[in-house]
Parts: structure tokens; sequence; C-alpha cells
């Protein structure tokens, strides 16, 4: 069975919180597809983000965008490989039988 959802883990080498908002707004203004889940975990130049997509497509189209705007920060980060999603649940959601 082909998997229905990539998660993708960015590590920059190093990216704070202002290159993060600045990183943020700049996507905002261009619009690209987004993410079904968008994550940033870390603290001080440590910050990574953790995304959920239903598409390798769109995936690679929002790439083609956030790339050249990660160096236009000073963001150096390569490309992650895309890692199918076996299963994603919430647990506050599972109900006993």
């Amino acid at each position: 069975m082909e998997p229905t959802r990539y998660i993708v883990h960015y590590q920059p080498i190093r990216m704070n919180q202002d290159q993060y908002e600045a990183i943020l707004h700049r996507l905002m203004q261009a619009q690209p597809e987004a993410c079904d889940w968008h994550i940033c975990i870390g603290s001080g130049d440590g910050l990574e983000v953790i995304d959920l997509w239903d598409s390798l497509d769109r995936l690679k189209r929002f790439q083609a965008i956030l790339f050249p705007i990660l160096r236009s920060v000073g963001v150096i980060c390569q490309k992650p490989t895309p890692m199918p999603v076996v299963n994603a649940f919430s647990p506050a959601n599972l109900v006993a039988a």
C-alpha cells in the first residue's frame, strides 16, 4: 500500500526565532500550498521544523519556494528525505471498546 502522508524534518545548521519568524512572514507573502501540520521545536539557535504532508508533489512545490527564502535569511538546511507515515493518531481520541 502506498503511503498517503509524509513527515519532513528540517534540521538547519542554525536557526533562531528571528529567522524563523522572517521565514514565516515571507512564506505568507508567497502563499504556497500548505502542509497539514507544522511544528517548530527547539530553542535559541537550535530551532527545527517538522511538517506533515499528504502529497510529495505538494511538498516539492513548497520546497521550491522555501529554500530560496531560507537562503535569503541565512538559514542553511539540506533538503530532508520525506519519511512515509505508518500510523498517526491522537491518544486523546481513543475510545476503549
